[in-house]
């Protein structure tokens, strides 16, 4: 490895009897550690040789030899595996999902018997629980009502009464937010449906 680090797994390759170098060329290698894979049977990834954090950091000549492993890495699993599709890309950084900070690219042989057959990359983070913003338009609506104590105190009935792209108002963003609803009885107010609250119980 050019331009190793000691704390990078990727640069370690020795250090994990498990991680497999499976092909490469003069700049990137293809890897595959079945402990790792999961359900994903066949996975690995194609890594650069030289230490780099993300896909952004690949030299062009670094990029151009990734695509061009990645069509032998696709003989190589369909002699192998026979899939029926791939799924192929990167994480990047701890937000995106990327676990190692050595760039790597995701090759994921698919098939057609597996229960999420037909659901690819995007699938799961375009699902209207991934709306982070739906929980801020919330908060916004609160301080925009004067509650002195947004942060603490939401009220259950507008929840109810404003939409998400569920259909099914507010309750459940804020619940993933860490508001914890507690229903007792106040007095009426003028904007109140339901005589409840939703109190934030994180002190």
């Amino acid at each position: 490895m050019s331009n190793p680090r000691n704390d990078c797994d990727f640069c370690r390759l020795d250090a994990n009897a498990d991680q497999r170098v499976i092909l490469r060329n003069d700049t990137v290698l293809f890897l595959q550690n079945e402990k790792a894979q999961g359900a994903l049977l066949g996975s690995g990834v194609i890594i650069p040789e030289r230490h780099a954090e993300t896909v952004f950091d690949l030299t062009p000549e670094e990029v151009d030899a990734t695509f061009v492993l990645l069509k032998h890495v696709k003989s190589w699993m369909d002699e192998h595996y026979h899939p029926d599709g791939y799924n192929v890309g990167w994480n990047c950084w701890t937000v995106g999902g990327q676990i190692t900070m050595h760039a790597h690219m995701h090759v994921m042989p698919r098939f057609r018997q597996e229960p999420y057959a037909g659901r690819g990359i995007r699938y799961w983070l375009k699902q209207p629980a991934n709306r982070w913003w739906s929980c801020l338009v919330a908060l916004l609506f609160l301080c925009a009502q004067g509650l002195s104590q947004a942060g603490r105190y939401v009220r259950a009935d507008f929840c109810d009464l404003t939409p998400s792209a569920s259909g099914t108002g507010y309750a459940s963003t804020f619940a993933r937010a860490g508001f914890r609803t507690v229903a007792r009885r106040v007095p009426p107010r003028p904007i109140m449906r339901h005589d409840l609250e939703m109190v934030n119980l994180r002190g």
